[in-house]
């Protein structure tokens, strides 16, 4: 939970690697609808490759939780563990309406 909004962000990590997928569940706890809002990802790009990194979440009902499923793969050669960050804004705040790191571990290595 944000102490400063009314959005919950739900997240589970799956896989060994090099592939993961994160599951994310977001829901508006409050009682108004959220409009212009947008998930970014912030990530060493050295370590992990999105396909999307930018997602256009649109209107937020309140109560009514939207998932979203993105995969990703470890590019290191080492398989190096890391953080990944989810930000939720309201395009029209300066502020973050959510946040949160996600830590995901050493990955096993790609078998050629």
């Amino acid at each position: 939970y944000s102490s400063s909004s009314t959005m919950k962000l739900s997240a589970l990590l799956q896989g060994l690697g090099p592939d993961f997928k994160l599951n994310l569940i977001i829901d508006n706890v409050g009682n108004e609808p959220l409009y212009n809002t947008e998930l970014t990802l912030d990530y060493n790009r050295n370590v992990y490759a999105f396909t999307k990194e930018n997602i256009q979440l649109g209107l937020i009902m309140p109560h009514i939780p939207v998932k979203y499923s993105l995969s990703f793969k470890n590019i290191s050669e080492m398989g190096s563990a890391g953080m990944i960050k989810v930000v939720i804004i309201d395009k029209m705040k300066s502020a973050p309406l959510i946040q949160s790191t996600i830590k995901v571990p050493v990955s096993e290595l790609e078998i050629l």
